[in-house]
């Protein structure tokens, strides 16, 4: 993915509720995500984005509220769960 396009989320953050397209480099998996991009948006206090889980062969949402205390996450998905980047959906 081109990132010169999207806006830095640790500079600038997306509106609250609004959803955007999101990208984290942690996110690419040759198989199920090539590009690393979800469709997520941000709470007052989170982040929350669609998650491919192959393992049940379905799309899951995601959030530090959900995975943080929960082992069945990895390390990797609870380290995560912000994008590094996003753009707007128009």
């Amino acid at each position: 993915m081109n990132i010169q396009n999207l806006t830095s989320y640790e500079e600038t953050k997306p509106p609250i509720s609004e959803e955007v397209i999101c990208f984290n480099p942690a996110w690419i998996n040759e198989d199920f995500n090539p590009k690393g991009i979800r469709i997520g948006f941000r709470t007052e206090e989170d982040f929350v984005s669609s998650h491919y889980w192959n393992y049940q062969d379905s799309y899951i949402t995601i959030s530090h509220a959900e995975c943080d205390d929960n082992e069945f996450y990895s390390e990797n998905i609870r380290m995560n769960i912000e994008p590094t980047h996003w753009k707007p959906i128009i």
